[in-house]
C-alpha cells in the first residue's frame, strides 16, 4: 500500500506539475481533476500504510526508544520486529484455528555480527509487554506459520545456528485481547545476550 501510495504522488502528481511547466493551456478540469484524485488517493494509502520506514539505532546506554520496523544494533546482533497485523483465524495445515482474542503477527528478524555462530534456543519465548502485564507467543503457531510463509522454519529452523555475517527471518504470533493488540502502550520484548546493555522493548503499534 505504501510504494502504492508513492507511485500515485509521483506519476499523477509529477505528470500535472510536468504540463503546467511546459504547456499550462493544455490543463483542463477534468485532467486536474483526475491527477488530484489520484494524488489524494495516494497520500491516503501511505497514511494508512502500516509500513513505517523504521530506523538504524545503535543501543548505547538500553534506555533508548525503539518503535515498530526499527533496526536494533545491541551487542553482536541486529534485530528487526515489524507489526504485521492481525487475524482472527489462523490455518494450521488445513485447520483454522481461532484466537480467543486476536492473533497478532510479527515478522522479527536476527542478524549475526559477532566472529562466532550463534545457537538459538528454539524454546525461547517472544513477550508482548503492556504495563504489568505480559503475553507469551504461540510457539506452534508460529512456527506453522513461518513454514507457510517463508518455506521453512526460520528462528525454529533443523540447525538453530545462525553463522557470522548471515541473517534469519520469521514470524511470532500472539494470541491477545484486542486492546492489547492496538494499545500504543505494547511493547515486543526481545531477550539479549551480555553483549548488550539491556533487553530490548519495541513499540509496536
Amino acid at each position: 500500500m505504501f510504494w502504492g501510495g508513492l507511485f500515485n504522488i509521483i506519476f499523477f502528481g509529477g505528470g500535472l506539475l510536468l504540463v503546467y511547466l511546459i504547456d499550462k493551456e493544455k490543463l483542463d478540469w477534468k485532467f486536474v481533476g483526475v491527477s488530484l484524485v489520484f494524488v489524494a488517493g495516494g497520500i491516503f494509502m501511505i497514511m494508512d500504510s502500516d509500513t513505517s520506514s523504521g530506523e538504524t539505532i545503535v543501543m548505547e546506554t538500553g534506555n533508548e526508544t525503539f518503535h515498530n520496523n526499527d533496526t536494533i544494533i545491541a551487542g553482536n546482533y541486529e534485530y528487526t520486529a515489524r507489526k504485521i497485523g492481525t487475524e482472527n483465524t489462523i490455518d494450521d495445515y488445513g485447520t483454522d484455528m481461532h484466537a480467543n482474542g486476536e492473533y497478532l503477527i510479527v515478522e522479527f528478524s536476527i542478524k549475526n555480527n559477532s566472529n562466532h555462530p550463534f545457537t538459538m534456543d528454539i524454546n525461547m519465548p517472544f513477550y508482548l509487554k503492556n504495563g504489568e502485564q505480559y503475553f507469551e507467543s504461540d510457539y506452534n503457531l508460529s512456527n506453522v506459520y513461518t513454514r507457510d510463509q517463508i518455506g521453512n522454519a526460520g528462528l525454529w529452523g533443523n540447525s538453530n545456528t545462525l553463522n557470522p555475517g548471515n541473517e534469519n527471518t520469521s514470524y511470532v504470533i500472539f494470541d491477545v485481547p484486542e486492546e492489547i493488540a492496538d494499545s500504543s502502550e505494547t511493547q515486543l520484548l526481545i531477550p539479549t545476550d551480555d553483549s548488550a546493555p539491556n533487553n530490548i522493548y519495541i513499540y509496536i503499534n
